[in-house]
């Protein structure tokens, strides 16, 4: 297959799974051109709405960040640092929409990259927080203040459920 197949086969995958305007986005990340970051943001928006409206999981944006973030050989230095803004994206979404996402994929991704890397510490706190966005919100409620990527001032409301009614405990 030569080179201007493989192209227009990814821009027709990518038209299927993320839709015209955030597979525009994602062409240019590709071809490592500048970011537009205002047009990034809504295409990501539009994106979510879509999800949100179909009740679908938003994992194929983690996924196709995956595809030109992760640390290999060929990545670029740059693209290890999209993790932190694809999810502060996906956290202005939420917050603007007062919805709750799954970001479980993101923030699994951005631990692996940061153990890949060798910021262990780092790695295990995005792992755990890719745990906790799969805790089922029957037994626990989480809702985060802020994202995981500003972990020093990171605060987060636990209510735990119980029998006689419920209690809240704050972290900061």
């Amino acid at each position: 297959m030569d080179e201007e197949t493989r192209r227009e086969a990814l821009i027709a995958q990518l038209n299927d799974e993320l839709g015209p305007s955030l597979a525009r986005q994602f062409l240019a990340l590709a071809d490592a051109a500048p970011i537009n970051d205002a047009a990034f943001r809504a295409a990501s928006f539009e994106y979510f709405d879509r999800h949100a409206a179909a009740k679908r999981n938003p994992d194929t944006y983690f996924n196709w960040i995956g595809k030109i973030a992760l640390p290999r050989p060929e990545t670029p230095l740059a693209n290890n640092g999209l993790w932190e803004w694809a999810l502060s994206i996906a956290h202005e979404w939420a917050e603007s929409r007062n919805a709750h996402q799954h970001r479980g994929s993101g923030y699994y991704f951005a631990g692996m990259r940061s153990i890949a890397l060798g910021d262990i510490d780092r790695g295990f706190l995005y792992m755990h927080q890719a745990a906790v966005e799969n805790t089922p919100p029957i037994a626990i409620g989480f809702r985060k203040v802020r994202p995981a990527g500003s972990l020093p001032s990171t605060r987060v409301e636990l209510t735990r459920r119980t029998t006689t009614g419920s209690a809240t405990t704050r972290c900061i």
